[in-house]
């Protein structure tokens, strides 16, 4: 029971608060009846739909177009695709039709996606994929079925700067008047899938930039932590490596769209295991393989300096987020650790060091660096506590999920004052019972 309760805790900790959704009618296809919490007709939805009869408040945001729910002692069911969780993007329900939108350049996934739901190519190699890296032993993420959007109805938009500059312009009214002109049909479908929590390792990454928690735990302990979770998750994508599976690092053009990154990692005291298979495929190429291995350390990694660290080890000096052309220097030719140029200036870039080291251990030796279970317990909870309170700290949603980049920049250019910090810990202390 206490590994139940500290993973609800854990993810509301680093969520903020839970996340309301809705219970529709629809078609669904389980796998397996006795994973899924709800009836067999009712598929959850993060919808526009003020006609909605069944709220359920016992979700949480998992990303944009996705929610989870804890339904057992060591699992959760996440629903993928199934609309938008907050602002006015969200996916329309009205008169059982569905209004959304489809990008076709969008700098997420492998780049054209019905805003908020799934395709049902997409859905498929989902499903596909995840059985198969669950029949390897590769992961403990399942699936336990698919949910069916049959009518839904899009606006065609660039990406997501184009979607947002319409949607601000219009009303409501004028929006659903430019389905009747311009929309058009599609199928849309939703993957349900159980696993056993939904931290993800890029969350709990945030709590090593709060300037208390070094006061919380021997800096050694944590630096053995992360290169545990570090050493984890190079292992994880090795090991699918080896099986031939590639997470899901796509050539677009003279870039490429990757899907190898922390937020893709789940994490609880016991282990940490890979997820989001949407974007996996079959394939031997090396150099795939090893962006794959330096886009794991510099993507969604909030630690200070990740990616440079990251692009010394593999040779590209200046990665670009989710931009990375054929032309750089190349980002797959291996150098070793000891000859790189990073040298950590402080404790938090010594985090980033840790868990470059554990990455890089994990994905080339095919081991995992040890730490008893109670330290890892200790410093999951710590860490965040610490995450929920930098947001605090520095002004952002306690929601926010994914801002590495506005949340280093803010502290590159902030300096915390005493009083600050005193109310930082009291309140940190408070959360912890201490």
């Amino acid at each position: 029971m206490y590994g139940r309760l500290l993973s609800q805790r854990l993810v509301r900790l680093l969520r903020g608060y839970n996340t309301p959704y809705q219970l529709i009618e629809g078609r669904t296809d389980l796998f397996e009846p006795s994973l899924y919490p709800f009836k067999k007709d009712e598929v959850p939805v993060l919808f526009d739909h003020p006609e909605a009869k069944v709220h359920r408040d016992d979700g949480f945001a998992s990303g944009a177009r996705s929610m989870s729910v804890p339904v057992e002692e060591d699992r959760w069911l996440k629903s993928k695709g199934v609309g938008i969780h907050t602002g006015g993007s969200r996916p329309k329900l009205r008169d059982g039709r569905i209004y959304t939108y489809y990008l076709s350049q969008a700098m997420i996934g492998d780049g054209q996606l019905i805003w908020g739901l799934s395709s049902l190519e997409e859905t498929e190699m989902e499903v596909s994929r995840m059985v198969e890296a669950m029949e390897l032993g590769l992961t403990k993420v399942r699936p336990v079925g698919v949910g069916y959007f049959d009518d839904v109805l899009v606006l065609d938009y660039k990406d997501r700067a184009e979607l947002f500059k319409m949607v601000k312009a219009l009303s409501g009214e004028d929006l659903l008047s430019m389905y009747g002109a311009q929309g058009r049909p599609m199928r849309a479908a939703c993957v349900f899938v159980s696993q056993p929590t939904d931290a993800r390792v890029d969350e709990v990454l945030y709590g090593f930039l709060h300037p208390i928690l070094p006061q919380l735990a021997e800096a050694q302990d944590l630096v053995d932590f992360l290169k545990w979770v570090g050493s984890s998750c190079g292992y994880n994508l090795r090991t699918h490596h080896d099986a031939g599976l590639i997470h899901g690092t796509i050539p677009k053009g003279d870039a490429h769209m990757t899907n190898s990154h922390t937020a893709n990692h789940l994490i609880d005291e016991e282990g940490v295991y890979m997820a989001d298979y949407h974007m996996t495929f079959r394939s031997k190429d090396k150099k795939l393989r090893r962006l794959e291995a330096f886009t794991l350390t510099s993507q969604m990694n909030p630690l200070p300096m990740a990616r440079r660290a990251a692009g010394e080890v593999y040779g590209a000096h200046r990665p670009l987020l989710y931009d990375l052309g054929a032309g750089m220097a190349s980002p797959f030719s291996y150098t070793s650790i000891e000859g790189r140029w990073f040298k950590p200036g402080n404790i938090q870039e010594r985090f980033t060091e840790a868990f470059l080291d554990g990455v890089i251990y994990g994905y080339d030796k095919r081991k995992k660096f040890s730490v008893e279970a109670k330290l890892r317990r200790d410093i999951l909870l710590k860490a965040a506590v610490c995450k929920r309170d930098l947001l605090v700290l520095t002004g952002f949603p306690v929601n926010m999920q994914r801002g590495a980049r506005e949340v280093n920049r803010k502290l590159a250019h902030t300096k915390f004052g005493e009083e600050d910090l005193r109310a930082s810990r009291e309140r940190i202390d408070r959360e912890l019972g201490e």
